[in-house]
């Protein structure tokens, strides 16, 4: 037998069921998101793939990294610099997905 406290939680969560779903625009958004950050990262692959010079190429990020390192003392709170640099975001907490202007990871991966 079940007993009374499954009921009451029973009755809560299916009258309240919202509470545990996303918002539809919400989830449009995440997916754009996603999707944006694995065209960055193919883009990114290709261009490593596609180099004559591995070592320049390679040469070249290490720079614009560290470059944005010293504009960007939150540099670790962007989602693209951890693709520029193969690492793992550390939390979700995130200034965004890509540094303003010239600082661009996206646009510098596309003119690599």
């Amino acid at each position: 037998m079940l007993g009374m406290g499954f009921f009451i939680v029973r009755m809560y969560t299916k009258n309240n069921m919202n509470m545990f779903q996303k918002p539809k625009d919400k989830i449009r958004h995440d997916e754009r998101d996603e999707t944006k950050c694995a065209h960055v990262k193919e883009t990114f692959v290709k261009a490593i793939n596609a180099s004559n010079d591995p070592e320049a190429l390679y040469n070249k990020v290490i720079e614009f990294a560290h470059d944005l390192q010293k504009r960007y003392p939150d540099y670790m709170h962007y989602e693209f610099y951890h693709i520029l640099v193969g690492s793992t975001p550390h939390s979700e907490d995130k200034n965004g997905k890509d540094f303003p202007g010239e600082d661009s990871v996206e646009q510098f991966i596309n003119n690599l």
